[in-house]
């Protein structure tokens, strides 16, 4: 009986070890969402890459969701969708690779917003190749960098970290 009662907090104890980092929740998570909502408009690499927006974000549904629209009009349009969930900040990335990773805000030493993939985030398997985490850096109300990982295999294999300026909308 005592081997059992320590196999089940064993296991237990392990159940939770992914769960232990914390969350950003409650007035925290609702001051992000509001620098999200602040994001909206066209967005353009700074070093010139682009002929267009990389990329556009809209507030929705009556101020409760953020569209991030990725490379809009390409073959390899993406888009983030990225709500209060309770008190809790997430995002889902409909990807180009065909997953949907769900991601919760966290904090992180250095950084103004990360996001990290929730539990299994969806994903048929942890070594399917997808969108890991987001850091984003904010250099005031139209500059920013974002940081997207990229995991294959339980690994980093890249990171896309553009440098990004809101520009005026001319049409």
């Amino acid at each position: 009986m005592r081997i059992l009662l320590l196999t089940a907090l064993f296991l237990a104890s392990c159940s939770t070890l992914g769960s232990r980092s914390q969350t950003i929740t409650g007035e925290a998570a609702r001051t992000q969402f509001a620098r999200l909502s602040a994001l909206e408009g066209k967005w353009y690499a700074t070093d010139g890459s682009q002929d267009g927006p990389v990329l556009i974000y809209e507030t929705v549904a009556a101020g409760h969701a953020v569209v991030e629209t990725e490379f809009p009009g390409t073959p390899h349009q993406m888009v983030t969708m990225y709500y209060l969930e309770g008190e809790t900040l997430k995002l889902v990335h409909y990807c180009a690779l065909g997953n949907r990773p769900r991601m919760v805000a966290r904090p992180k030493d250095g950084v103004d917003l990360y996001f990290e993939l929730e539990g299994d985030g969806g994903l048929a398997s942890p070594n399917e190749m997808h969108m890991h985490d987001a850091a984003f850096h904010f250099e005031g109300p139209n500059k920013m960098s974002q940081a997207w990982g990229l995991f294959e295999g339980g690994v980093q294999t890249e990171a896309h970290a553009p440098s990004l300026e809101r520009r005026p909308a001319l049409d």
